[in-house]
Formats: structure tokens, sequence, C-alpha cells
């Protein structure tokens, strides 16, 4: 999920907007001869093979794009969590930080072996 952050924000308090920059997360395998602009995420078409899967809808506003994935291989592989929300991303932010406090907006994933 993301957050909108100007800076201006009372301590424990988030901004809201509406209308909201709209995103969703995608799960993809990394290739190191694969040529992608990295500011972009649009570089790499959502239909490519190493695109493992694509989140749900979100909004900016602590909205998360979730998603549930099963994935095999037989060899090593790097994979990479990307979200993009809107065209653009001024004041969106993954994580924000406020008055030193461990709990704060982020990305997670979980991995098992099965």
């Amino acid at each position: 999920m993301v957050t909108y952050n100007s800076g201006g924000e009372p301590p424990e308090t988030a901004t809201i907007r509406a209308p909201a920059s709209a995103g969703y997360c995608r799960l993809r395998t990394h290739n190191a001869q694969t040529v992608v602009d990295q500011s972009s995420m649009r570089s790499l078409d959502n239909g490519n093979t190493s695109v493992i899967c694509v989140g749900s809808g979100c909004t900016a506003n602590m909205t998360p794009s979730l998603f549930e994935a099963y994935y095999t291989t037989e060899e090593e592989i790097q994979i990479l969590l990307e979200h993009q929300s809107g065209s653009d991303p001024a004041g969106i932010y993954l994580r924000v930080e406020i008055e030193n406090s461990k709990w704060h907006v982020l990305a997670r994933i979980g991995i098992r072996r099965i």
C-alpha cells in the first residue's frame, strides 16, 4: 500500500485525497538479461512472461493492493514486488516514518516453500 504525505500533516494523521491516484502492485521475476527502464513499471508489459501476478486495484489512501500467487521453479530466481500509483508519484510514499514510530505504511511480502 502507499500513502500521501506532504510533510505538513499533524503527527498520527494521514492525508486522504479524493479523487486519489489509483494503482496496483505487481510480482515478477527479475532477469538480468531483460533490459527494463527502472523508472517505470510500464516499460515492461503485464503480459510479459516474467510477471507472476498483478495485485488488485488500490488508491494512495493506504488502500492495499492484494495478491496471492503460486510459482514453481527448479532454479534460484530473484523476485521483485513493484508498486505503481498514478502517473505523477509526487507526494506518494511506500514508507512514511513520523515521530520515530516503528508502525508505518509499508510494502510487505511473505514467501513460503511448499
